[in-house]
């Protein structure tokens, strides 16, 4: 003001780490009506490898992940057993990888002419091959028992424990993207990273993980399409590319995760609809995207049941609740919503109280800009939740938490940013 001088209009600008504008605010003449947002758009969500304090937190989560092991189990053993079938003897039958010492050590099996499957969906196992592959080269062949658990380790810090560091890298990455400060993306990136379950799902071998990165990255990706790149055409598909890539690898990692997977696409698409071209570019990138992984589940399908449509739990023997509704989801309970949310045994809310104020935050940025994303937070996280209580086997069996919600873990981290800028020291100390 005092260089352009009274008379004049000046406009004040945020620049993002690309040197956009982000925010730009026209103040009109001295005494003359309120400042008046000019150009407001988001900055992209962006991994800063090139930062030494990123590479440093992310080294010092994968090994505060990578320290622990928790070996076997039914869920964790059938995926190791078709990963160890895919590179041992190039088959999806888990007949023989599906025992240890002559002895079947998991009941997570479907059944098909007489041999055994994985009854899981695929995507965990067959992203774990590249890595259990190269490890195989330090074991016999076959590999004993103990070599076995090794090839499991490194099948965990593959597919759980790196998938988990760039998650919580990524919740970092968005919550500076819709507005957050440093300081408050730090805080969400603790939530989620160190103060929730998140961190014992990054140390077992189960599809969680991986499925909750994907849906993620998915997310960050159609972020990322807010913002207009008019000097790189190739943008817009590439990215929704990355769109469907991640919701689709998302749900044949874990099934569910289709209606949310869904969710992120209709979000990505909002904000792009009134571009017609670019609207269409990104479309077809969502929708390539989709089509190769979806492909990848039907040949998986077909080669191990005989359908491209069949799944592996429509051929599960036992697990009679798998038999209600839609393998095994029906409707809501109240008694296990409680339970999922507050109770002893399962409850969120013990383990990570702080995540329940998420959700306050992500509606606070349902106005402006941010609505489309924050809309979409809230609707996955909601639809996480009411999926854990709809379920038969609501408590997941051998597990920590409700880790049937645990894809809605990062995105309710999300809304503690906002919050933490908001807040007085002593409401910080609440939310820490």
């Amino acid at each position: 003001r005092d260089i352009a001088g009274d008379g004049a209009e000046v406009v004040i600008a945020q620049l993002d780490a690309d040197g956009a504008p982000h925010v730009a605010l026209a103040l009109p003449p001295r005494g003359g009506d309120a400042a008046r947002d000019v150009h407001r758009t988001a900055p992209s969500p962006v991994i800063r490898w090139r930062d030494r304090r990123v590479r440093i937190l992310a080294v010092a989560l994968f090994a505060a992940y990578a320290w622990f092991f928790q070996g076997g189990g039914w869920n964790q053993n059938t995926r190791l057993a078709l990963t160890r079938a895919v590179v041992e003897h190039q088959t999806l039958r888990i007949d023989d990888t599906g025992r240890v010492g002559g002895r079947l050590v998991t009941g997570d099996y479907a059944e098909r002419d007489g041999h055994f499957y994985s009854d899981k969906a695929p995507g965990s196992s067959l992203a774990a091959v590249p890595a259990v592959a190269l490890a195989s080269y330090l074991t016999g062949s076959p590999p004993s028992p103990g070599e076995v658990t090794f090839l499991g380790y490194v099948a965990t810090l593959a597919t759980s424990a790196v998938p988990t560091v760039l998650s919580a890298l990524l919740v970092a990455a968005c919550a500076e993207a819709l507005g957050a400060s440093a300081t408050g993306a730090l805080v969400a990136l603790g939530a989620f990273a160190l103060g929730s379950p998140a961190w014992a799902y990054a140390t077992l071998l189960w599809g969680t993980a991986l499925s909750t990165f994907s849906l993620l990255g998915a997310f960050a990706a159609g972020l990322s399409l807010r913002r207009r790149d008019d000097d790189d055409d190739g943008r817009d598909a590439r990215l929704g590319l990355l769109v469907g890539v991640g919701g689709a690898w998302a749900t044949i990692t874990e099934y569910p995760a289709a209606v949310p997977a869904a969710m992120v696409a209709v979000m990505t698409l909002a904000g792009v609809w009134e571009d017609p071209l670019r609207r269409r570019r990104v479309a077809l990138g969502i929708a390539a995207g989709a089509a190769v992984i979806v492909a990848v589940l039907a040949a998986y399908n077909s080669a191990a049941f005989g359908s491209a449509l069949t799944l592996g739990y429509a051929r599960i023997r036992g697990f009679a609740g798998m038999q209600q509704g839609l393998f095994g989801v029906t409707r809501p309970r109240g008694d296990v919503l409680v339970e999922i949310l507050v109770g002893s045994y399962r409850g969120l809310g013990r383990l990570a109280p702080a995540l329940f104020l998420g959700p306050l935050g992500l509606w606070g940025l349902t106005r402006g800009a941010t609505r489309g994303p924050a809309l979409t937070a809230l609707a996955v996280a909601a639809y996480y939740v009411l999926l854990n209580a709809s379920y038969a086997y609501w408590d997941g069996g051998w597990s920590y938490g409700p880790r049937h919600l645990a894809p809605a873990l990062p995105f309710l981290a999300l809304g503690l940013a906002p919050l933490w800028d908001l807040a007085s020291r002593e409401q910080r100390r609440v939310i820490l």
